[in-house]
């Protein structure tokens, strides 16, 4: 994410698993006060006497671990940082995913710049490039990251133009792009654009 200003921060989606999840409910039932704990504990005991389902076996539960409620317990996302990874990144008018350590810069100019994140595994600003492999990118109105090396071009007529870089991971010079294709019309109208890829 660029914040106003023009630093790049860096966060960490993580998945924790549910032993994590119980120590973070133990606290937060030792936290409770008297009143609120002997309400839990009733929900909780209700909990216990409602049917549970059977696993394919035929035994009571699906072997996943449960939550108070007698729920199978949700995975817990973890949103770690922001850490600051670099500034600067505010010049650009747009910077977008490559996939895997790989960013996109677009400059007011149009010049397409790469950037390969090598502090990823640890918030750092160690970066490899920038390195130009492209030009004329300032005649989309939007640029969209596709990742795996795809980027796109939102034009101003609505056609969705896509590129395939095909050295995301390592750049050189001169860039190895497939051909642009025409994959797409009738975006003009969207107000945002993302990949979910």
């Amino acid at each position: 994410m660029v914040r106003p200003g023009g630093e790049l921060v860096e966060f960490a989606h993580r998945i924790a698993d549910a032993e994590r999840l119980r120590e973070e409910q133990a606290r937060a039932r030792a936290a409770l006060s008297p009143e609120e704990r002997l309400r839990q504990a009733t929900l909780e005991q209700a909990a216990k006497m409602q049917p549970r389902e059977r696993n394919s076996e035929g035994g009571i539960g699906s072997g996943r671990p449960r939550d108070w409620s007698g729920r199978p317990e949700p995975p817990v996302h973890d949103l770690a940082g922001p850490w600051s990874v670099g500034s600067g990144w505010g010049t650009f008018r747009a910077v977008v995913p490559g996939g895997d350590r790989t960013l996109y810069g677009v400059t007011a100019d149009g010049r397409l710049l790469w950037y390969r994140h090598d502090g990823s595994h640890d918030g750092t600003p160690h970066w490899a490039g920038p390195l130009e492999i492209d030009q004329g990118w300032d005649r989309f109105a939007r640029v969209i990251g596709g990742g795996g090396g795809v980027v796109y071009g939102m034009g101003t007529d609505g056609a969705l133009h896509w590129r395939l870089h095909r050295q995301a991971q390592d750049a050189r010079l001169p860039a190895d792009w497939e051909p642009q294709r025409v994959v797409d019309t009738g975006w003009g109208q969207l107000a945002a654009a993302f990949s979910g890829g």
